[in-house]
């Protein structure tokens, strides 16, 4: 399971919530026009709630589809919902008959949703917001209560409550546990040192390339003299080098990603239709590395040699085998190179968009 998958769930639970409300809209219209329409005054508060409602979810559904689920705005939107269901909830128990409306259950679903965002600490607030709600109406329409109306209320708000508690407990622990999934499923897949990718999923990530069969970008990246800097400085130093290198490969917008094959090596998986020529984003990456990593080697650069293919299916050994030998024929070359489009790519012809 992957956080994407878990982004995914919680969308579709929000979609499932936003036709829920567009649903019991259209059945509280009905319920009301059959049994509560009974004055001028009830028909306007209704015609208002009913507005209201439209124009909240008619908003909350344009961007459920949209917008970006990493956005701001969408989380905003989103987690707004529990807010409107706490003002509309009341408005409708109003309308449709107070003690006796049909509706009053509505109330466990809005609790429900704050449990999602908040676990049991916003199904409790979302539990006390709707009791309190629903009590107002109740006062205002002057409410008698009898000895069996009391124990009905009471009933019902225990029961709200204890669904506030139980269902936040259970959330909250079935979150626990997909966060510890995530954790390991990323320790598994992640190299612990640099943050990437490890070998294993990029040749995973390769296999996919290769059976889509759309043209993508096959890079092998070596450290230059990363032996020389090794001894020179020590392996703490040396480890420190390639968390910088994991930076600055994590910090490029591209369309791909980035691996630590293994040792000082790297690797890149890039679709052909990117954002950006892939000399340019080489030339970028090798900036990047050479910056990180000043303040640690302030007497020696840290360069990267390129060995670079353009592939579109294919065996996977036999492409990372010629991704290979032109990164050596890189690293012969004089390092601090990319090897493996048309020619050398030198640098400064990268840079300048040659």
């Amino acid at each position: 399971m992957s956080d994407r998958n878990g982004k995914q769930t919680d969308h579709f639970l929000e979609v499932v919530f936003s036709y829920t409300r567009w649903f019991f809209l259209c059945v509280a219209a009905f319920v009301y026009l059959l049994f509560y329409a009974s004055g001028a005054e009830s028909h306007l508060s209704f015609i208002l709630l009913v507005v209201f409602g439209v124009l909240y979810m008619g908003v909350t559904q344009l961007f459920l589809h949209k917008s970006s689920r990493e956005s701001r705005l969408y989380e905003w939107i989103t987690k707004g919902g529990v807010v409107f269901d706490l003002i509309a909830y009341p408005w409708l128990i109003a309308v449709t008959g107070g003690f006796h409306s049909p509706f009053v259950p509505v109330g466990y679903l809005i609790v429900l949703h704050a449990i999602l965002y908040w676990r049991y600490k916003g199904g409790i607030a979302a539990a006390i917001t709707s009791t309190a709600g629903f009590s107002g109406v109740l006062t205002v329409q002057g409410q008698v209560f009898d000895g069996t109306s009391i124990i009905v209320f009471i009933t019902n708000t225990v029961i709200l409550f204890l669904f506030a508690i139980i269902g936040g407990v259970i959330i909250s622990r079935e979150r626990k546990h997909y966060a510890e999934r995530l954790a390991y499923e990323q320790m598994a897949r992640r190299d612990y040192l640099t943050g990437l990718y490890n070998h294993r999923t990029f040749q995973e990530h390769l296999q996919t390339y290769t059976e889509q069969n759309e043209p993508f970008y096959l890079v092998m990246a070596d450290i230059d003299h990363f032996k020389r800097i090794n001894d020179t400085y020590g392996h703490v130093t040396g480890d420190k080098v390639l968390k910088k290198i994991g930076e600055t490969f994590r910090e490029m917008d591209f369309n791909g990603a980035a691996y630590r094959y293994g040792g000082e090596e790297f690797a890149l998986l890039v679709k052909k239709a990117g954002n950006r020529p892939l000399p340019v984003l080489l030339k970028k990456i090798s900036e990047g590395v050479d910056r990180r990593n000043r303040a640690i080697l302030s007497e020696s650069r840290v360069t990267l040699s390129y060995g670079c293919l353009l592939a579109e299916g294919g065996d996977p050994e036999k492409l990372i085998r010629l991704a290979d030998t032109r990164l050596y024929k890189a690293k012969a070359g004089g390092k601090d190179q990319a090897v493996g489009l048309e020619e050398v790519y030198p640098f400064e012809a990268a840079w300048s968009g040659k």
